[in-house]
């Protein structure tokens, strides 16, 4: 009897049936939903129920992590479960809360200095070049420096959430967490935006349907990978 043929590489790269592709659409739907929901019971005076939740997302987020098969994002997400839990108990739900944001954008300063290390190509560039490919040396070196940018700036980030977490009145905190955290990354890619109009002013361009299409179609989950 023949053994069974292997899958070609045209089975492997099937796109995902309407379930699994619903699938990979509840993950975020859940993050987003969460930080909702967080925004409105801290101003309401009443974390505890966001708390809760933020640790039920956490223990999905190990769960599905560990069904994948990505060891190192299931103990990364399994200590910042033991953290937050930490906190939430020791000092209330606000740090708990406050925590989180200061571990995520932590993560996101890692792994964009990460990307920076020796010869390897950043993130910053592996995203521009799955929009269009290839980019010219300019391009590139213009691509790298703004992945430099955005390690300083989530770096940044992440001490003074930090700080005010621990430091600042609940109304201060609110404000940075909810407002200022999302506020000034946005800011900062809508002026970077424009200053890369002026810098690669002359360079082939992409329109802006055409990189939103793209940009959909990237496998974040395995280029953000813990």
């Amino acid at each position: 009897m023949n053994a069974p043929a292997e899958p070609t590489s045209t089975d492997r790269t099937r796109p995902a049936g309407p379930l699994r592709r619903a699938a990979g659409l509840l993950w975020p739907a859940l993050i987003v939903g969460y930080f909702a929901a967080a925004a409105a019971s801290t101003a309401t005076g009443h974390p505890w129920p966001a708390a809760i939740a933020l640790a039920g997302v956490l223990a999905v987020g190990f769960v599905r992590a560990w069904v994948a098969g990505t060891r190192g994002t299931a103990a990364f997400v399994a200590l910042n479960l033991a953290l937050v839990l930490t906190v939430l108990f020791a000092l209330g739900p606000l740090d708990a809360l406050g925590l989180t944001v200061v571990i995520v954008q932590a993560m996101l300063a890692a792994l964009f200095f990460r990307s920076l290390l020796g010869a390897r190509k950043d993130l910053i560039t592996q995203i521009a070049e799955a929009v269009r490919s290839p980019r010219s040396p300019r391009e590139l070196a213009y691509t790298r420096g703004v992945c430099r940018g955005w390690a300083w700036l989530m770096a940044s980030l992440a001490v003074n959430s930090l700080a005010l977490t621990f430091l600042a009145p609940p109304r201060v905190w609110w404000w940075w967490e909810n407002v200022c955290t999302v506020a000034i990354p946005l800011a900062f890619a809508g002026c970077e935006w424009l200053f890369r109009q002026w810098w690669l002013r002359g360079e082939e361009k992409t329109s802006i349907p055409r990189a939103v299409k793209a940009l959909i179609h990237i496998d974040y989950q395995r280029l953000f990978q813990v």
